[in-house]
């Protein structure tokens, strides 16, 4: 009796192993063709993800957003232009150093928008 509840333990115990690792293979599988449609989502360019919806936020970025950064930059620039004058007295206790270095910090300005003069002018 005893070699008969083995063999419907061993017979069952087969079955089980066989379908559980059938639905296994098929579950990593599965996992494998999802993880690869993922990085094919994932390595694709914004541009041709959804090109209108780019194409509106970058035409966004240059007509509105560094339009109003070059004037805020501007603003600041000539801010520290005429608090460079009004510290050292109107220019009297002039030192060349802190023109140059006001000339370094507005250059910072010109290459920032750089490509903004580019699209605008054509070319510089």
């Amino acid at each position: 009796m005893e070699t008969v509840l083995k063999a419907i333990a061993d017979w069952i115990k087969g079955i089980l192993t066989a379908g559980i690792m059938s639905n296994l293979s098929g579950l990593f599988d599965d996992v494998n063709t999802q993880v690869g449609n993922i990085a094919q989502q994932v390595g694709t360019k914004p541009s041709s993800f959804e090109p209108r919806v780019f194409a509106m936020i970058e035409a966004l970025s240059r007509n509105v957003v560094l339009p109003i950064a070059g004037i805020i930059l501007t603003f600041i620039a000539c801010y520290e232009l005429i608090e460079m004058i009004t510290q050292h007295n109107n220019m009297a206790q002039f030192e060349p150093a802190l023109i140059m270095r006001w000339i370094f910090k507005t250059g910072g300005v010109g290459v920032a928008h750089q490509q903004y003069f580019r699209h605008c002018d054509g070319g510089l």
